[in-house]
C-alpha cells in the first residue's frame, strides 16, 4: 500500500476518532444546541469525506471495501454546500449517523 493510500486512511481513522471524542456522550438537544459541537463535528465528517473521495480514485479496490463510502462522500458534499437551514434540518440524522457508527 502506497503511502498516500495509508495518509487518507489514516485521516479517516483520525477524523472519526475526534467526532467521538467531540460527542462525547452528548444528547441529541445538547449537541443542537451548541454550535461550536456541531461546527467541529461537520468538519470531521468533510474530512472523512473529502478522504473517501480520494481513495476511491487513488485505491478504488480499498475504497469500494469501506461501506456506504458512496453515502458517506454524498454527505460531505451536502455539508460543503449547505445552508444555516438545511443543516438544521440535518442535525438529527447527523446525529444518529455519529452515534450508530462510530
Amino acid at each position: 500500500m502506497n503511502r498516500r493510500v495509508v495518509g487518507l486512511l489514516s485521516d479517516i481513522i483520525s477524523a472519526g476518532e475526534r467526532i467521538l471524542q467531540f460527542v462525547g456522550d452528548s444528547s441529541y438537544e445538547e449537541y443542537v444546541a451548541n454550535s461550536l459541537l456541531q461546527s467541529a463535528v461537520e468538519r470531521q465528517f468533510e474530512i472523512i469525506g473529502e478522504a473517501l473521495s480520494r481513495l476511491s480514485r487513488h485505491a478504488p479496490n480499498i475504497f469500494e471495501a469501506i461501506p456506504d463510502g458512496r453515502r458517506i462522500i454524498g454527505f460531505r458534499n451536502v455539508l460543503a454546500q449547505a445552508t444555516t437551514s438545511l443543516m438544521m434540518k440535518s442535525c438529527g440524522k447527523l446525529f444518529e449517523f455519529t452515534c450508530r457508527n462510530f
